[in-house]
């Protein structure tokens, strides 16, 4: 037999180990990445806020997989703030009135802000009623 141009078997076992290792360790990387991203609350503002006097009203959503327990703070264009702390269960809804400073409301009008979490913030847009 001829054995010109043959790979010798420890390569092919070195290759093969070192596929196995990489294929590991990439595996790893992306259910740790993963697993962590989503557990953890995601705090979510439903469309419907409504300002009355000097209170905003507003439905807030977690739908995270980890409850969440802290503060809500709310910035509206026209200067007017606010924040109230909240516990919110995982996958649960809870309606949030929240005192707010600063800034004139006209009724009738609609004004941008921003809902601000731990983890993040969302634009809302309030409507004054009153």
């Amino acid at each position: 037999m001829n054995r010109k141009g043959g790979v010798p078997p420890i390569v092919v076992v070195l290759v093969v180990v070192a596929f196995l290792v990489s294929a590991a360790l990439v595996s790893w990387y992306v259910i740790a990445t993963t697993s962590s991203a989503v557990k953890k609350p995601l705090i979510y503002a439903e469309p419907g806020a409504y300002v009355v006097g000097s209170s905003l009203y507003m439905t807030l959503r977690n739908d995270g997989t980890e409850d969440f327990s802290g503060t809500v703070s709310v910035v509206l264009a026209n200067g007017a703030t606010g924040s109230q702390s909240v516990t919110i269960a995982k996958g649960e809804a809870i309606n949030v009135i929240i005192d707010l400073t600063g800034g004139v409301f006209t009724i009738g009008e609609s004004i941008p802000g921003i809902v601000r979490t731990p983890d993040g913030e969302q634009k809302i847009t309030v409507e004054v009623l009153g």
